[in-house]
């Protein structure tokens, strides 16, 4: 077994189906009109692949989102085939002058098998190895039922009925640039900035299939947003929401949740993805604790840092 790099296009007909979006070709490509350097390595024989970028000595998986991973034509590649390739590979950049490898890896509901296996093999193996544990909500939408919430959330729901709060799907530039600037504002507030402008982010309208949605008051305020992608077939997956400071006041965020789930499940989801509740590992108690209220399932993704002097 030998590691290969090769061009693009030949590295994507080899992958025809990647697991989740942010590994496709398309969304590659958006994020390549400014900076090309990124390499496409791959190995005949274990039929699994990964596109890097280097820079400053550092090879990372994804290039510009929130989470990458390995290309594996099967999901049953054994273990070793897998311990092989990670092998090969810090040998492989190493020689090349790479000093460091970062993998943002998946949480368990895209390629749970050949994730697992590769990260068994990292702890396994002997690499200086940091392992930045994120915890990552997900909701199974086949068996969501609503008398499943707490007390405590059954009312909050009852109240936001009463305050007559509505969800209204956008399409218009205007109303997203709205819901882009409730999250962007909401961040601000909270001392983190937005990943991605505004303009960036409308270029991933056709290869996430993204869409815009707003929380309005009895007033027609606007007082939360989301925007979503779709990650994979069957996932939806929250990329950003928040709210503005009237919309606290009356629990948008729980309405936002509840009838994103209501949407989503009655449209033939399987799993709606909230992403993580960690920064570099370190919970977000508040946050993890509203996502759990809200029934969705707290599972570990993992960052692995690999120094390879």
């Amino acid at each position: 077994m030998a590691i290969v790099s090769l061009e693009n296009k030949d590295f994507f007909s080899r992958f025809e189906k990647a697991p989740h979006v942010f590994l496709t070709e398309e969304h590659l490509a958006i994020h390549l009109q400014e900076d090309t350097k990124c390499i496409y390595l791959a190995d005949s024989d274990s039929g699994l692949g990964i596109f890097l970028k280097i820079s400053l000595g550092l090879a990372q998986c994804p290039y510009a989102a929130p989470f990458g991973g390995l290309f594996s034509k099967d999901e049953r590649t054994d273990w070793a085939s897998i311990n092989r390739f990670i092998r090969d590979l810090t040998v492989y950049l190493l020689n090349s002058g790479v000093k460091s490898l970062r993998l943002a890896l998946p949480a368990p509901i895209y390629s749970v098998n050949t994730t697992s296996k590769l990260i068994n093999s990292l702890i396994a193996g002997n690499y200086k190895l940091n392992l930045i544990p994120e915890i990552n909500s997900h909701l199974s939408l086949l068996d969501y039922d609503r008398e499943s919430y707490p007390k405590n959330i059954k009312e909050i729901i009852r109240k936001t009925s009463r305050s007559r709060l509505k969800i209204e799907e956008v399409f218009d530039d205007i109303q997203r640039l709205n819901a882009y600037k409730i999250v962007e504002e909401n961040r601000t507030s909270r001392g983190r900035k937005m990943s991605i402008s505004y303009s960036h982010l409308r270029r991933l309208d056709k290869v996430c299939k993204s869409r815009f949605f707003i929380v309005k008051n009895n007033e027609g305020e606007s007082i939360a947003s989301a925007i979503t992608f779709e990650s994979s077939p069957g996932i939806v997956y929250a990329q950003f929401w928040g709210d503005s400071p009237l919309g606290r006041n009356l629990n948008a965020m729980d309405f936002l949740a509840v009838s994103l789930v209501d949407i989503f499940q009655s449209e033939g989801w399987k799993i709606f993805d909230l992403g993580v509740s960690t920064e570099n590992g370190v919970p977000n108690s508040g946050l993890l604790r509203f996502k759990e209220s809200h029934r969705f399932s707290s599972t570990l993704k993992f960052t692995a840092e690999i120094s390879l002097l």
